[in-house]
C-alpha cells in the first residue's frame, strides 16, 4: 500500500504553494512535486515547505528524501540541502534528463 501525503501553503485564503511526500519504503520519502506561484517566488515560502517536508518526513521515519527535480530548481534544491547524486530521464518529455537530489535526515 502507498502512503502520500499534501500540504498547502496559503496566504488569505489564496493558495502559494504546495508539496507532495510519497514514502518509498521505511527509511526512503519522495519529494514528489514541491511548488510556488510564481507571484510568490523568492520570498521564503519554498525554503518553508522543504522544511516542513523534512520535519514531515522524520515523523514518518524517513532517513533521507529523494528529489527528482527541475533542471531550473537545481539552485534551491542545493541551497535546502540537497546533495546531487545522478539524473533520471523525464517521464513526461523523452530525451530530457533531471537532476535527481538526496537530503540526508540522519542528524
Amino acid at each position: 500500500m502507498q502512503e502520500f501525503y499534501f500540504f498547502v501553503a496559503e496566504i488569505d485564503n489564496l493558495i502559494v504553494g504546495f508539496y507532495g511526500l510519497e514514502v518509498l519504503s521505511v527509511t526512503k520519502i519522495e519529494l514528489m512535486a514541491l511548488f510556488i506561484a510564481p507571484s510568490h517566488i523568492h520570498r521564503g515560502y519554498g525554503r518553508q515547505l522543504m522544511k516542513h517536508a523534512k520535519f514531515i518526513a522524520r515523523k514518518l521515519g524517513g532517513q533521507e528524501i529523494i528529489i527528482q527535480g527541475d533542471p531550473n530548481a537545481r539552485e534551491f534544491y542545493l541551497k535546502v540541502g540537497g546533495k546531487l547524486i545522478g539524473k533520471k530521464e523525464s517521464l513526461s518529455i523523452p530525451g530530457r534528463y533531471l537532476p535527481v537530489f538526496m537530503i540526508n535526515l540522519i542528524i
